[in-house]
């Protein structure tokens, strides 16, 4: 999991692991994901905290690993379906800038990506309405500096950059499953700002979107409530750390390519389980989630 700076990443993975730790429902099925172990669910457990409390907190000056356990109940029979499951949470600003430190690092994190069963990438809805044309946004957010409008453009392009990258290491071999999560989705004013954010993406990352591409990629958009604010890392608005913003998808995405990509290996009664699983994270992407295979959507709820 990466992101573009000030996308959010850290206030996210918060308030995610506090819904799947609660857990979430799905018709037959209901998942949950906790921290393996104690002193890793204390550092989530007291960042959602601080959002409670009305403080926005810190981000990461470090890339950091979480190790979760994936359970569900599937037609009331429990399953530990993944025992470790590890979320790489790479530091803000690794992705920019030329130093040499930076640069080490991004090397190294490109490599581990061969390894990833998926890869979710962070861009906040602030940087996009900057980034976008402004007839493409609603006339109060077409005042934007010019300083402004070309930093967030490099932000979100220079994913390409990565990716491509990311393809040239891979000698071949089929990528894992791309999710791009649009953070902080509460800024847009209207679901034809959003529209246009999600074709903004797919048309500056055609590395990952466009026919020929040979990447399975999806975009989706979440938020931590709705009309929130940050003044001086004070937190105002109506925060909602719940499924009703999205907080959930990411982890079921992944949750969906391991399961998709361990799928030919199993035998068959596995695989029969495996299927009745895919049917609900499915019918949990309702309305929420657009899947590309190859550049061609393979369905837009």
């Amino acid at each position: 999991m990466f992101g573009v700076s000030r996308s959010g990443k850290t206030c996210y993975l918060y308030a995610m692991s506090q819904v799947l730790n609660y857990g979430v429902d799905m018709e037959s099925t209901h998942l949950s994901v906790i921290a393996n172990d104690p002193m890793q669910q204390s550092i989530l457990n007291n960042g959602y905290l601080e959002m409670v409390s009305g403080v926005w907190p810190e981000g990461s000056i470090e890339t950091r690993e979480f190790d979760f356990n994936v359970s569900i109940q599937h037609e009331g029979i429990y399953i530990p379906l993944i025992p470790s499951l590890i979320l790489h949470d790479y530091r803000g600003g690794v992705w920019e800038g030329a130093t040499e430190a930076n640069i080490k690092e991004r090397e190294a994190l490109l490599a581990s990506f061969a390894d990833a069963m998926c890869v979710l990438f962070l861009v906040d809805g602030n940087t996009l309405l900057h980034a976008m044309d402004a007839m493409d946004v609603a006339p109060g957010h077409r005042v934007v500096s010019a300083i402004d409008k070309v930093r967030a453009r490099q932000q979100v392009s220079f994913v390409q950059n990565l990716f491509l990258k990311f393809k040239e290491n891979a000698n071949g071999n089929q990528l894992p499953p791309i999710l791009v999560v649009i953070t902080k989705s509460d800024v847009f004013s209207s679901s034809y700002e959003k529209r246009n954010a999600y074709n903004y993406i797919r048309k500056t990352i055609p590395s990952i979107f466009a026919q020929g591409s040979h990447v399975d990629a999806a975009i989706t958009s979440v938020s931590l409530g709705d009309n929130l604010t940050n003044h001086n890392m004070q937190l105002a608005g109506d925060l909602d750390i719940s499924i009703n913003h999205n907080i959930h998808i990411p982890m079921v995405f992944s949750l969906y390519a391991y399961l998709d990509s361990i799928y030919d290996g199993c035998p068959e009664e596995e695989q029969e389980l495996i299927d009745s699983l895919l049917k609900s994270l499915r019918d949990c992407f309702a309305d929420k989630i657009e899947l590309y295979m190859n550049g061609i959507p393979a369905f837009a709820c």
